[in-house]
């Protein structure tokens, strides 16, 4: 899993922006809303805590909008350089995938999954630590809302100053012998449903809340067609600090 050399430039930078990717209550939605909430409301202790840990004003910490994002970045950095901070990213939903399951004369129903590498500066950067996939969603089709928080992953996040992160939507065959067989048979990855790279700045100014998001998946010679989408929450959590 993750780009060839090249691809990255093919794909556009998308950005999380709250008022588009903000959608209508549906019950998984309103149900991540109050958990939501609660969690913001403890961000107002937490924010002075990392103020205090990493020596900056608390604004800094807590404010979102470009005049507080260079003041987040420096505290990022800081504490990634102590390695203790993850980005969670939670699969919620895909809408109209492209659909790479005709094999043969057998239809079969995809079974989705989000998988994630992190990407500095325009580089993947290698490592386990760097690249993660959630559980696939078995034989649930190529639109489907999935399980309340049940299919995550966790990368960590390195030290540089313009994180992103490069997220596929891939198709896990159930049989290892059919999917041995469409490998087989295919002049590319088999399995690879989409792809967008997304940057996480805005995220990372506020640890401990989760932000969704809706990506616009893209396949195809220099990534020029439409693969569906995917809706995709995003949290930075400080797991610990340690001593420099």
């Amino acid at each position: 899993m993750g780009p060839e050399a090249g691809a990255l430039a093919a794909l556009p930078v998308q950005w999380v922006c709250a008022s588009r990717d903000e959608e209508a209550a549906s019950a998984s939605d309103a149900e991540r809303r109050a958990a939501k909430a609660g969690r913001i409301g403890k961000q107002v202790a937490r924010n002075a805590a990392l103020a205090a840990l990493f020596s900056v004003p608390g604004i800094v910490v807590g404010a979102t909008g470009a005049v507080a994002r260079g003041g987040a970045r420096a505290v990022r950095s800081e504490i990634v350089a102590r390695q203790a901070a993850r980005c969670v990213v939670t699969a919620i939903r895909v809408d109209r995938l492209f659909r790479v399951n005709d094999w043969g004369s057998q239809d079969r129903p995809m079974s989705p999954l989000v998988a994630v590498r992190v990407v500095v500066d325009g580089d993947v950067v290698a490592g386990p630590l760097f690249s993660a996939q959630t559980p696939s969603l078995y034989r649930a089709g190529d639109t489907v809302v999935f399980p309340l928080d049940k299919h995550r992953c966790s990368v960590a996040l390195p030290p540089g100053e313009d994180v992103r992160l490069y997220v596929e939507v891939r198709d896990e065959p159930e049989l290892r012998l059919v999917g041995a067989l469409r490998k087989a048979t295919a002049s590319d990855d088999p399995f690879f449903v989409g792809a967008a790279v997304v940057a996480i700045d805005d995220v990372i100014q506020t640890p401990g809340v989760q932000t969704d998001v809706n990506l616009g998946l893209l396949r195809g010679p220099g990534f020029t067609q439409d693969a569906g989408l995917v809706r995709i929450g995003l949290e930075v959590r400080i797991l610990s600090t340690c001593n420099s």
